[in-house]
């Protein structure tokens, strides 16, 4: 198993077959969300991506960016949370910590906890907030199990999503 940090050019042409393959093993029939938010995500200040490989498949991978006031994800979830919140956990240059993702065969091998905690110290971030499905507990557990903390507990971005966040120092795993 080798851990490899992949450029915008390497997930948007180079190995985008690959992901697209992976992705719709981990999420399948979304592809169009895929595309619809990679292209954007991957111009983004701070971009990392980092993928798991194991002989020459992709099994994995995680990707975030430094998160902005001027993105609307970034608007959405500040608006729902407080005052304090906002000051605590949308620090200027907070990673937005986008999506992990591990194939299914692969799950249960501490994957998904490796990748978390890479891209956390590779993006040497003070903070860093994520939102994941309401009910997805094993994704929540994972997250919890790192130091995440809920910070909103459900707010609808088109599903239910729980808001998260990590700082640095903080229950760390670094």
């Amino acid at each position: 198993m080798r851990l490899v940090e992949l450029g915008a050019e390497d997930v948007l042409a180079k190995r985008r077959a690959e992901l697209e393959v992976l992705w719709q093993a981990v999420w399948p029939k979304t592809t169009d969300q895929l595309y619809a938010i990679l292209p954007r995500h991957a111009r983004r200040k701070g971009f990392l991506f980092l993928a798991l490989e194991e002989e020459a498949d992709l099994v994995g991978f995680a990707y975030g960016y430094v998160g902005g006031e001027g993105e609307a994800w970034h608007r959405r979830i500040a608006a729902a949370m407080t005052e304090e919140q906002r000051a605590r956990w949308l620090q200027p240059g907070e990673l937005e910590f986008v999506e992990l993702g591990v194939h299914p065969a692969c799950r249960r091998r501490g994957l998904g906890t490796w990748l978390n905690d890479e891209l956390l110290a590779r993006a040497g971030r003070p903070t860093a907030v994520l939102a994941t499905e309401v009910q997805n507990e094993p994704a929540k557990a994972l997250y919890g199990a790192r130091g995440w903390k809920v910070i909103v507990p459900e707010i609808v971005i088109g599903r239910p999503y729980t808001v998260m966040g990590w700082e640095r120092g903080v229950a760390s795993p670094q």
